[in-house]
């Protein structure tokens, strides 16, 4: 662990891509610096974790988590196989038997994309909740797009904006979002606090039920 968000001289009041490269310039020195990554989009692809897996490594060893909150539109069938692996490897390595587990997995970086998920989701790494949106007898795509990274220290920072959290989103489309550092002044204190407010209803279902449901 490093000294943490604060310490990075280089943080954006935003980021735009092009020219900036989402994740070189923003999300590798963020998961390096963090120990709670928390996450609220519309889509998400395990490739994206794929492509920062040496930050994810070093983020788990120091303890880090991440909460997913997404919608099931753009999962595959393999990244839900996959995070369907992980809760069942989890059941097993709270058994203590951890003989029973095949390939190990002790090296993320090493490993295929769909093992890193099943990998993260067996040790805790990750967490994961599918989410809709329900309108009267019907249900549309969850959409919602905040990102909350927390370092050792308690200081935070937060970023609402177009990107979803897929490999095509921070590497081909054309992407912008403003970040809010819980450290900077008291506006963005202010901000980065009613999004990670936000955040922490949806995750634990504090919302009208005729809005958002966690499956």
């Amino acid at each position: 662990m490093t000294n943490g968000l604060r310490a990075w001289a280089h943080w954006k009041r935003r980021y735009n891509s092009p020219p900036d490269d989402l994740v070189s310039d923003f999300y590798i020195p963020a998961f390096y610096r963090s120990i709670k990554y928390d996450r609220a989009v519309g889509f998400f692809s395990s490739r994206l974790l794929a492509e920062i897996a040496p930050q994810i490594d070093g983020f788990a060893a120091n303890g880090g988590r991440i909460r997913l909150i997404t919608s099931p539109a753009n999962l595959s069938d393999d990244d839900l196989a996959a995070i369907e692996r992980g809760e069942a490897l989890r059941e097993r390595l709270r058994s203590g038997i951890e003989q029973s587990l095949g390939v190990p997995l002790s090296d993320p970086r090493l490993v295929h994309r769909l093992q890193l998920v099943t990998w993260m989701v067996a040790t805790g790494v990750l967490e994961v909740q599918i989410a809709l949106r329900r309108i009267r007898a019907s249900y549309s795509l969850f959409h919602e797009k905040i990102g909350v990274f927390t370092d050792s220290f308690g200081n935070w920072m937060t970023f609402t904006g177009s990107p979803n959290e897929t490999l095509g989103a921070l590497r081909r489309h054309s992407e912008s979002f403003p970040l809010h550092r819980s450290w900077v002044s008291d506006d963005q204190f202010a901000f980065a606090t009613e999004e990670r407010e936000r955040f922490e209803a949806l995750w634990a279902g504090n919302v009208d039920p005729d809005q958002v449901v966690a499956l």
